[in-house]
């Protein structure tokens, strides 16, 4: 802004802006000359965008209306429930999925027909169905206001007009018009009207002339990216207060690459810890729905809870968030919590059943302050039943926001500050819809307040950087010292027609109206971009050659300009902060694969599964049972693989827990063997479903039992099959020592034979890979749990044996050394039994050795240990592999 033009805005020149970033970019401009100045205090500026303009001008019509009152003026989402209880109303209702957006697409139809002036007789009259259903909402609609005496925006400057041209409304002094690319006739009959009355409308006053511009061509849009950022820094090094402009077409399908490249060379320090919010040298126009914002994401869960459950990741994100009372003092709990939520196997948690949760004794003094708050927020909701008005609710939603301490006890940042204060600008527009809306349920009126914060576009406010990262329309009007228009390729520039279905198409191409044809789309392209040329006085254009294997041309409106090469524009990149780090290193390589050793004689966690872990990797020994790592658990659908092998153990504990052996079976005739099935399977599920009660449901309840029921059936026939046997223990607590640490397991089953000699026998119910005699051999043997109850039985074992429950698949695999001939089960010598239990007690020896001792190396058995572990992050195999490092995998 020149002083020329900052002395007419001060003498009472009105300025009306296109968009809100002109508006804004004029408002800092007309503060920094007062600032510089030396004032300290000054009048605000009459610099307004067009909506806002036109709604200031209704304010003094509303002021000064004498005897009848000035209709009122709805806001943008009062207009939104009025077209969606219109649409929903009608015949055509039936048949629409979204209605939201439908109602969204017709109210901007509506604005569309006023403001390029087509009339009802050319809508009424249209053939196509869609023109003709629009046209009975329209009538509706306008019916719907007229009767309540409201005025929507679509018809707000033909007001102002009829109040200009009748006197009732005074004009305001010189106006100019700032960013405009074209008028509609709508907007012309109303500065039409102003002249009329006297005031001089003209142009935002520039004397920018015609870029000088150069094209430029790239591989790829990163490359275009880097190559845009490069320039930027080179610009920036020569002067750091330039006036950058970084024009987008289409800017939100680049933005998350655009901000990623851009912070790697323009603020390469924000990858160091602690210098994540570093100012960054430029401004993305591109705001976030407000909704998206952390603080108010936490603010709606919190809400949500209150009408059902929310999702188990939900549910951890609200437990986490630090915008909740008492986050910083139990958020280690508060995890941890979250952690066990997700072991429980539930998708869903309300709020009552989390109040249960957090009744558990520990749980309770972890997390007391969580506690309070729901218990809080429970008493809350009680009081408020039923439906009301959204001002009731809106005043309800503030209580229980309240009751959760949000938005948390620890200072809001600036950027926090910004959310929170336009989070109110939504409850405030909220609680208005009270003239539109009749009494709404909790439910509905919290569906509201999330959509009006859907709507709201959050952009940050920044102090006046050098760079400016816009879209097309937004750059119109503003003036910078350097210009880069980029991703100019045929298919964004000029973009496609898309004209509305609610009008008719021809007449739409007839007039001209925006986005109607692609002779359309192309003029109005080309007047883009000659504007965009005014706003510096050189430019660069490029695009780039290929997208996802797709070539890609260069727009037509650009291809007659000269092109040059990245290097001479110095927008060739070259290695980024990281690359360059990277590159100068001088490493130090320190490998600590020893944990501290274990006390001989100590009782570790773990059971069986440690000694499988050590032989799988050391360090997923090391990490599972001494560091206890976890990774969060994601429930799924139904039962989880292992709660229904859970589930069939649990059948079969009861079923021979009631049963002594093979004589008691064979006695049993069909009808009782069915009987005792069911009665064993009938305590197993009653069990579970205790655990459980969300998900067995009366039909999954008789499923459940009729699979186990069926598996427990075939598996018998097997058990029949075998030489007489009686059943001494099941679920038999066992402690074993092995070199010097001991641990605690449960064996499944344990039978005797009829010549004394024991079978210890282990239920598989899952892949059948894993009851493979291979699994128990080698020096890292991956199902060890066998081989240890050999070795540290307090009876002789006569065998070891896998009982392969599985539909089709039933069958006993192991050793005996007994002579006992069982069906799968190979028969080895004394010599060869005792061979192998001298071979076993070695390797468990050698294993409990090495976890005693701290054996923490990163070692895999196999490629495939790798990828069935969650433990990545942990050791960091993938990051070895990666920078060349050899990893190896035992045999």
């Amino acid at each position: 802004m020149d002083q020329q033009n900052f002395q007419a805005i001060r003498a009472g020149t009105t300025v009306i802006t296109a968009n809100r970033r002109l508006f804004r970019a004029l408002n800092d401009q007309f503060n920094q000359i007062c600032l510089a100045a030396g004032e300290r205090a000054w009048e605000t500026p009459a610099i307004l965008p067009w909506n806002g303009w036109l709604e200031s001008m209704w304010e003094r019509v509303a002021f000064g209306a004498v005897g009848t009152p000035a209709p009122l003026l709805l806001h943008e989402f009062e207009e939104q429930l009025i077209w969606e209880s219109v649409i929903a109303d009608s015949d055509a209702a039936d048949g629409l999925l979204q209605l939201a957006t439908t109602a969204r697409a017709a109210r901007d139809s509506w604005e569309l027909q006023h403001a390029w002036r087509i009339s009802d007789k050319a809508i009424a009259s249209a053939r196509h169905r869609d023109v003709r259903v629009f046209y009975s909402w329209a009538m509706a609609f306008r019916e719907h206001c007229d009767l309540r005496g409201w005025l929507d925006h679509g018809r707000l400057a033909d007001q102002l007009v009829a109040r200009i041209a009748s006197g009732a409304l005074s004009v305001p002094g010189p106006i100019w018009l700032a960013g405009f690319t074209e008028h509609s006739p709508q907007q012309l009959s109303l500065f039409a009207a102003l002249e009329e009355a006297g005031a001089a409308i003209s142009p935002y006053p520039s004397s920018v002339d015609d870029a000088r511009v150069q094209r430029l061509v790239f591989a790829d849009t990163p490359s275009e990216v880097a190559g845009v950022a490069t320039w930027v820094a080179t610009e920036l090094e020569r002067d750091a207060n330039v006036k950058i402009g970084i024009v987008v077409p289409q800017l939100r399908s680049v933005k998350a690459e655009l901000i990623r490249i851009f912070d790697e060379i323009l603020v390469p320090g924000s990858v160091l810890p602690g210098r994540e919010h570093d100012q960054r040298p430029y401004d993305v126009s591109l705001g976030d729905p407000l909704n998206e914002q952390p603080l108010i994401d936490t603010a709606l869960r919190v809400l949500q809870i209150t009408v059902g459950p929310l999702p188990v990741d939900e549910m951890g994100a609200l437990l986490r968030s630090p915008f909740l009372d008492g986050a910083e003092l139990e958020f280690t709990s508060r995890a941890s919590l979250d952690a066990d939520l997700r072991r429980q196997s539930r998708h869903e948690w309300s709020l009552q059943s989390l109040v249960n949760c957090l009744q558990k004794p520990q749980t309770r003094h972890d997390c007391n302050t969580a506690y309070q708050i729901f218990e809080r927020i429970i008493g809350i909701c009680k009081d408020k039943m039923g439906r009301d008005v959204p001002s009731a609710w809106a005043e309800h939603f503030a209580d229980v926001l309240a009751a959760a301490g949000w938005p948390g006890s620890r200072s809001l940042n600036a950027t926090e500050h910004q959310v929170l204060e336009q989070w109110r600008r939504v409850i405030d527009t909220f609680a208005t819809l009270d003239r539109v809306s009749s009494p709404v349920g909790r439910r509905e009126a919290i569906n509201l307040l999330v959509r009006i914060a859907a709507r709201q576009i959050f952009q940050i406010r920044t102090p006046d950087l050098p760079v400016q990262v816009l879209g097309p329309l937004e750059a119109i009007g503003q003036h910078f010292e350097r210009l880069w228009i980029m991703n100019l390729h045929d298919e964004v520039w000029p973009e496609q027609a898309s004209p509305t279905p609610f009008l008719p198409i021809e007449l739409q191409r007839e007039l001209g109206i925006p986005h109607a044809s692609a002779e359309r789309q192309l003029a109005y392209a080309r007047r883009v971009l000659g504007l965009l040329f005014r706003t510096a006085p050189q430019a660069l254009v490029s695009h780039p050659r290929n997208e996802n294997d797709r070539e890609l041309r260069s727009s037509t409106l650009i291809s007659a300009y000269d092109l040059t090469s990245a290097a001479a524009v110095n927008a060739v990149p070259s290695p980024n902060y990281g690359q360059t780090i990277f590159a100068a290193q001088t490493l130090q390589f320190l490998e600590d694969m020893e944990a501290s050793e274990i006390a001989p004689g100590s009782l570790v966690r773990g059971g069986v599964s440690l000694l499988r872990d050590q032989a799988l990797c050391p360090f997923r020994a090391f990490a599972n049972h001494r560091l206890r790592a976890r990774a969060l658990e994601r429930p799924g659908t139904g039962l989880e693989p292992w709660e229904r092998g859970q589930l069939v153990h649990q059948a079969l504990h009861f079923f021979w827990a009631g049963l002594k052996g093979h004589t008691q079976l064979t006695g049993l005739d069909a009808q009782a063997r069915a009987g005792a099935i069911d009665f064993a399977v009938r305590h197993a599920v009653a069990e579970f479903k205790g655990r459980r009660s969300e998900l067995f449901a009366e039909c999954f309840t008789e499923l459940e039992h009729a699979r186990v029921a069926a598996l427990l059936s075939e598996w018998l026939e097997v058990d029949l099959a075998r030489p007489s046997f009686s059943v001494t223990a099941v679920e038999l607590k066992h402690d074993a020592t092995v070199a010097d640490i001991r641990l605690r397991t449960q064996i499944d089953r344990i039978d005797r034979d009829a010549g004394g000699d024991s079978f210890i026998i282990d239920y598989k119910t899952g892949n059948p890979k894993n009851t493979r005699i291979s699994n128990w051999g080698g020096e890292r043997p991956e199902d060890p749990q066998l081989p240890l109850y050999a070795l540290t039985a307090k009876a002789e074992v006569g065998g070891v044996l896998f009982a392969r429950v599985s539909k089709g698949m039933c069958a006993y695999v192991g050793y005996s050394s007994s002579g006992t001939n069982v069906p799968g089960v190979i028969a080895l010598t004394s010599e060869q039994w005792s061979e192998q239990l001298a071979a076993w007690r070695e390797v468990l020896e050698n294993l409990s050795s090495q976890y005693r001792r701290g054996d923490a190396r990163v070692a895999p058995k196999s490629r495939h240990v790798c990828d069935i572990c969650n433990l990545h992050t942990l050791c960091r195999i993938h990051e070895k592999s990666s920078v060349g490092e050899e990893v190896s995998h035992g045999q």
